[in-house]
């Protein structure tokens, strides 16, 4: 049960990265987040087909060709997967565990796509706008006047869910993107509001051109900040495999465990990083503190 939920978050992983690239993924970004040395070729080929079935662009992969295919020709993985029959060689298990995630997240997206509805539909109390209105109201604005804030917010609460759309599949899910969007609706309008020296002022077009691209800032922000985050972790997680790797190469030579002297000796890394990582690790890895 815990290889199969340990799948699942890696496979979880490397979906979540390629769509925070557009849909595309190397192999060598595969390798970091899938040990493939645990699978059978035939599983690492239903796992690239998985990927490809989802719109995801392996870039690098070449498909094998069963022996039963009619055509000759070198298929590569770039190509949109048609027909996900000619999978049934994969033993039971892996097809029950991708299963599992392909019904993760079609249900993410079921919610994603309800939260978008009713907060429409909340929407909808807002009085609609008419002709001219954003013109004059950010003239109001420009002269400080807060009632012009609150309608321009209203009037562009339903903008910043449509730009939120347009950004998902990037690893966040579109109700932080909605947040962030209107954090940075908020921002622009006050700074509208106090004269700010960023905001253009030699149209009422540039103006809201500068609005928009404060709500899109905001939300390309937090997804970079994710990459962010799991680019440190990928970092993280080498650094534990690699002083797990040490610390059983010492412990064969040792017969014992390995201090953190002799850890840090042998890996080349500084005492207080290995105690930090192995602190982090705990669960998984241990040392022997007493000096030599």
């Amino acid at each position: 049960m815990q290889d199969k939920e340990n799948f699942l978050a890696m496979l979880a992983a490397i979906v979540d990265l390629a769509k925070s690239q557009d849909n595309i993924i190397t192999m060598d970004e595969i390798k970091e987040l899938l040990d493939d040395s645990a699978f059978t070729e035939e599983q690492m080929e239903h796992v690239y087909e998985y990927l490809a079935a989802n719109h995801i662009r392996i870039q690098g992969y070449i498909r094998n060709i069963n022996a039963n295919d009619k055509s000759d020709d070198i298929t590569t993985i770039d190509e949109e997967v048609e027909n996900d029959n000619d999978q049934e060689y994969i033993d039971d298990e892996s097809k029950k565990v991708l299963q599992d995630l392909k019904e993760r997240e079609e249900r993410l997206e079921q919610e994603e796509a309800s939260y978008i509805r009713m907060y429409l539909e909340d929407l909808e109390l807002i009085s609609p706008m008419v002709e001219g209105e954003v013109d004059s109201l950010i003239c109001s604005l420009r002269k400080g006047n807060r009632f012009a804030k609150e309608r321009l917010l209203e009037l562009h609460l339903r903008t910043v869910v449509d730009i939120a759309r347009s950004y998902q599949g990037r690893g966040i899910i579109v109700g932080d993107l909605i947040q962030e969007g209107n954090i940075g609706l908020i921002t622009a309008l006050e700074e509208i509001c106090i004269g700010s020296n960023r905001v253009p002022t030699e149209s009422i077009p540039d103006t809201i051109e500068y609005i928009l691209n404060r709500i899109r800032e905001s939300m390309e922000f937090v997804i970079h900040e994710q990459q962010d985050d799991k680019i440190l972790e990928n970092r993280i997680v080498e650094k534990i495999n690699f002083i797990s790797s040490c610390m059983k190469e010492l412990a064969e030579e040792f017969g014992r465990e390995a201090t953190l002297d002799e850890l840090a000796e042998f890996a080349k890394i500084d005492k207080s990083e290995i105690a930090d990582i192995v602190e982090l690790a705990k669960d998984t890895l241990s040392v022997s503190h007493d000096e030599e």
